[in-house]
């Protein structure tokens, strides 16, 4: 797979921009703040169940092989390679604004990279919590039951 063939019948090689065309900034989400805006056109993301409104993983992506090339993007000359992830994800959210352009000018032309994409805020599966309700009657205050829980 790839981009538009040529005359000669030879595609290009596949990179980010056949298959993303933009991403967003969404500051509501500040685990997950860059997601796909938009879709090009089909490709290996998409082949896995990725949609529109997805996330970039930034922490398993720079965890990922493409650590160095994603990181040059989204970071430019910032020393990357004696950073942990961790540290490379604070570096994007040091300035998102920045890292936003950076991924939509730069990112689309890269090939040969691996990126994460999430669909959830959490890295992990989330544990479903039971439900409680309760009733308090007139005259009792939410809460006053946190008093003899506290002297237990």
């Amino acid at each position: 797979e790839g981009g538009a063939a040529d005359e000669q019948g030879f595609r290009e090689a596949m990179n980010v921009g056949h298959e993303v065309q933009a991403f967003a900034l969404d500051r509501t989400s500040p685990l997950t703040p860059l997601s796909i805006a938009s879709l090009r056109g089909p490709g290996p993301a998409q082949k896995l169940g990725v949609k529109q409104g997805w996330y970039l993983d930034l922490l398993a992506t720079f965890k990922g092989p493409s650590r160095a090339k994603v990181a040059s993007v989204l970071l430019g000359d910032a020393d990357v390679t004696s950073k942990t992830p961790t540290a490379l994800v604070e570096l994007v959210h040091e300035d998102l604004d920045e890292a936003l352009r950076r991924l939509n000018e730069g990112l689309g032309g890269l090939s040969e990279v691996t990126l994460f994409f999430t669909n959830s805020a959490s890295s992990e599966k989330l544990k479903v919590l039971p439900e409680a309700r309760a009733a308090y009657a007139p005259g009792v205050a939410a809460g006053s039951e946190l008093g003899a829980l506290a002297a237990e």
